[in-house]
């Protein structure tokens, strides 16, 4: 039943007190689980249903403090509603279970990108090869190899062989399971403390910003080995089709040895300041897109009874917002990540990333910086709506068992 069949029900009188409880726990999953709403001239009844519930119960009587709605859409009242509904029914157990909700969050982030990063590593493999073809080289004066996204993946399988499509994929699932578990993990937990709202509870723009950069570098700063043997890993290619440097790593393992012996743990960091710029970049476009887009498509029914399309037009949007803003960035840090070195650690071909910016654009002019824009976005574009799909339904599955396993102490609203 519907919320608003529900409180039809009790104004006519159907349900008994001892059905009451029951349910006032089956309203709560309604609109915590399913987006429910409550109509406006439903409110009055709302309130009514929930002071009973209180007399039942011998509790304190509830205060709603609801004001009075000035728009026929009055669904920011009813959130407020059942914010403080739910803020007067749970137990503290909540603040005792922070810690394992926080490892939760970041579990959820990290399987939500691994579930992703299997079906897109091909694409992401794709994107890496087109950032390095004609490295520092202006148009026309390099063979070019890879005419367009779907060429690429067709001269990779018949020069590297089929399987080649998922080089790099072991470093890539554990620097995406790193990265998001961080990454949305750290997110969903602060923006569950309100860290991105103002004290009327509205979220605040330059926050959500700034929230989702730095949970992004962190994410990223912490996994930059990975990526980095990812990347090495995803340039190697038959000498037909090569370009830029080739490592020649034997394997995930290989390569962490190798470079550790040659280069010990700064070499495994290496390239890390162009992370900290990509992901703070693409972690804000992507989060804060992704947040106000699902904000906004909920104000219409098609997609208020519809949470799955909701995310998935969501997390599409904000795939190409994200590639817009990212794609220079990116592809600096493809760069800097691949670059062979010398005895001493230092980069043969660029010194830092201001230098590795300014030879890209004298070389291969301001094109140059967003070479395979096209190929991100296919790559960008289904992992950000995977990845966010998945998170979201996880949150979801999570939320569930929650209230199926303790109705009335770890209710988790956002």
């Amino acid at each position: 039943m519907s919320a608003s069949t529900i409180l039809n029900l009790f104004a006519c009188g159907v349900f008994r007190d001892d059905e009451l409880v029951e349910t006032y726990e089956d309203l709560c999953e309604r609109i915590v689980l399913h987006n429910d709403v409550i109509e406006p001239e439903d409110e009055k009844i709302f309130e009514q249903f929930i002071q009973r519930v209180s007399d039942i119960k011998k509790t304190e009587t509830l205060d709603l403090k609801m004001q009075p709605s000035t728009s026929k859409n009055s669904d920011l009242d009813c959130v407020k509603l059942v914010t403080v509904l739910i803020e007067n029914t749970i137990s503290t157990t909540k603040n005792l279970s922070s810690r394992k909700e926080f490892k939760m969050d970041f579990v959820i982030g990290g399987l939500a990108a691994v579930g992703s990063g299997f079906f897109t590593n091909p694409l992401e493999l794709v994107k890496t090869r087109m950032q390095i073809q004609g490295e520092l080289a202006a148009r026309g004066q390099y063979s070019v190899q890879y005419k367009n996204f779907f060429n690429a993946g067709l001269v990779i399988a018949k020069h590297d062989g089929i399987l080649a499509l998922q080089a790099g994929l072991v470093p890539a699932q554990w620097f995406q399971f790193i990265l998001n578990g961080i990454r949305l993990g750290l997110f969903q937990k602060l923006t569950d403390r309100g860290f991105t709202k103002n004290k009327n509870g509205e979220i605040v723009l330059h926050k959500t910003i700034l929230l989702g950069g730095v949970c992004g570098v962190l994410g990223a700063v912490v996994g930059s080995p990975l990526y980095l043997i990812k990347t090495h890993l995803q340039t190697q290619a038959a000498q037909k089709i090569s370009f830029g440097h080739q490592h020649n790593h034997d394997g995930t393992l290989s390569a962490f040895r190798k470079i550790y012996t040659e280069q010990g743990i700064k070499g495994l960091f290496r390239g890390t300041c162009s992370a900290i710029p990509r992901n703070f970049v693409g972690s804000t476009s992507q989060l804060t897109s992704f947040d106000y887009c699902k904000r906004w498509l909920n104000q219409y029914p098609l997609y208020r009874s519809s949470p799955l399309l909701t995310t998935f037009s969501a997390s599409f949007i904000g795939g190409f917002v994200a590639t817009v803003f990212i794609t220079p960035f990116d592809l600096v840090s493809t760069r800097l990540y691949n670059q062979g070195v010398d005895k001493n650690g230092k980069g043969l071909l660029y010194k830092n990333y201001a230098d590795c910016v300014l030879k890209i654009c004298k070389s291969e002019g301001v094109y140059g910086l967003y070479k395979g824009f096209w190929a991100g976005y296919l790559r960008l574009g289904p992992h950000t709506v995977l990845s966010l799909v998945f998170w979201d339904q996880l949150k979801n599955v999570h939320k569930s068992y929650q209230f199926r396993a303790h109705p009335k102490t770890h209710i988790n609203f956002v």
